[in-house]
């Protein structure tokens, strides 16, 4: 018979990349999106303040991204976050959709701290536009139409279809 010969070293490295493996497979993130705990509020008024905020990413903890921000987003009012690349700026989306907690101060919901709240409730009541909006190759009536596909307005009628087209333009400032 021919027989493999088994090295002693190949199966100790392969071992502790099994190690490895499983421990990031049994890991719980300390934010975990798919946890039942946490407060789901019946109503949302859609106010966010984020108070006296400090963070750095994990990955680079000596490079402090914000420093003592506090700021208010009003519900309904339109907000502007302008700054250079690597300001921030979509470091606070991330804080407010609690992909990462700050390493101190609060970032809030309706008065609520965010830690309180369910994750996936949370990022279910925030709608995002990235800077890279995704056009499908069709006309501009056609993509905002796409976003009726799995609602109760998706077999409606054309004219139905425009009406609600033209209030989403309108309500996303983009009726020019």
């Amino acid at each position: 018979t021919d027989a493999i010969p088994i090295r002693t070293s190949a199966v100790t490295h392969g071992r502790g990349a099994a190690a490895k493996l499983y421990a990031t497979i049994d890991r719980v993130p300390s934010i975990d999106s798919a946890s039942q705990e946490g407060l789901k509020p019946e109503a949302v008024v859609g106010e966010i303040s984020l108070e006296n905020i400090e963070f750095n990413y994990p990955s680079r903890p000596d490079v402090r991204i914000v420093k003592n921000l506090s700021i208010n987003f009003t519900a309904g009012k339109t907000a502007a976050l302008v700054g250079a690349s690597g300001s921030g700026k979509s470091t606070i989306i991330q804080l407010v959709e609690r992909f990462y907690d700050p390493l101190s101060g609060v970032v809030r919901f309706d008065g609520i701290d965010l830690k309180e709240l369910n994750v996936k409730w949370l990022r279910s009541q925030i709608g995002l536009v990235s800077q890279e909006p995704t056009l499908f190759a069709t006309t501009i009536r056609g993509n905002v139409e796409h976003g009726l596909i799995n609602t109760p307005h998706e077999h409606a009628s054309p004219e139905e279809k425009l009406a609600l087209v033209k209030e989403a333009c309108i309500k996303s400032n983009a009726d020019g």
